[in-house]
């Protein structure tokens, strides 16, 4: 009932709100609510914390190890980190960057990591991404340089272009904008989302005739499992539903290789999916 963008405070003035969710169209049954954010600070708090205040702290615990080691980590901001100003803040001075700029590349090698922002997808909430904005603009220059000097693309972003989860589909505007808009136009080696917890292999024909295009959703992590839906998107090589997760990716110069382990079960451990992909 509160789902609103955060106005910073002035939203708890707000008698109205519409709750737009385009999974869910019962949710504008709660558009009805009155002040939302005021009654879901105060009252569903209860229940449901609108945030959890501790919630970046538990991030750098959680990934202090790699740190420790040495090891590269690239974030990749998702919606729930940021729905309050504060995460993003604070998403910012760690990654040493602006708060309205929350995208970036490195390259390690023969090859050059993409992290971007799809932002909230939430009515009302600011849009990171706009159609000839600034991130697709730099997206396009980033990947033309990157083929300049032969290095292979490993894009990575949250919300997923293509899903066949029946909670969390795919983002029709982000396949427009991003897929048909950028990717297509230029060599990717694999694209990687989160977003849908489950596990999904997509294999994407850019219209330019080249080698289709690999996307991976591995949102394994936490939070309730999802289901797969009727129908699977164009593409859909397999769909792994109610399996805690990651996926590990062995990058050479000729290939990539990728395999799904899921961390709980009876078959924890076991690699249940593996894909070989030619490095473009």
């Amino acid at each position: 009932m509160g789902h609103l963008p955060d106005y910073g405070g002035w939203q708890y003035l707000l008698p109205l709100w519409p709750q737009v969710d385009r999974n869910y169209p019962v949710a504008l049954l709660a558009s009805a609510v009155s002040f939302p954010a005021l009654l879901h600070e105060a009252f569903g708090a209860v229940v449901a914390r609108p945030r959890d205040p501790d919630g970046f702290n538990g991030f750098l615990e959680d990934t202090e190890p790699f740190r420790r080691a040495g090891a590269s980590v690239l974030f990749a901001p998702g919606n729930h980190d940021l729905y309050h100003r504060w995460d993003r803040q604070a998403l910012a001075r760690l990654e040493a960057l602006p708060p309205d700029r929350l995208w970036y590349f490195v390259d390690i090698g023969s090859y050059r990591f993409v992290v971007l922002d799809t932002g909230t997808d939430l009515f009302g909430d600011r849009d990171t991404i706009p159609p000839r904005g600034a991130q697709i603009r730099w997206l396009d220059e980033i990947l033309a340089d990157a083929e300049r000097r032969n290095l292979r693309c490993v894009v990575t972003f949250h919300l997923p272009p293509f899903s066949s989860a029946r909670e969390d589909g795919s983002v029709p505007w982000l396949r427009d904008r991003l897929v048909s808009g950028v990717l297509d136009h230029h060599r990717v080696s694999l694209v990687l989302n989160g977003h849908a917890h489950a596990y999904e292999r997509v294999e994407h024909q850019d219209p330019n005739g080249r080698q289709p295009v690999t996307f991976v959703i591995t949102g394994g992590g936490g939070a309730p499992l999802f289901h797969q839906a009727s129908e699977r998107v164009a593409g859909s090589k397999i769909f792994i539903e109610g399996a805690r997760h990651f996926v590990l990716l062995e990058l050479t110069s000729d290939e990539i290789n990728g395999w799904m382990i899921p961390v709980s079960g009876g078959r924890a451990g076991k690699p249940q999916d593996f894909f070989k992909l030619n490095s473009r």
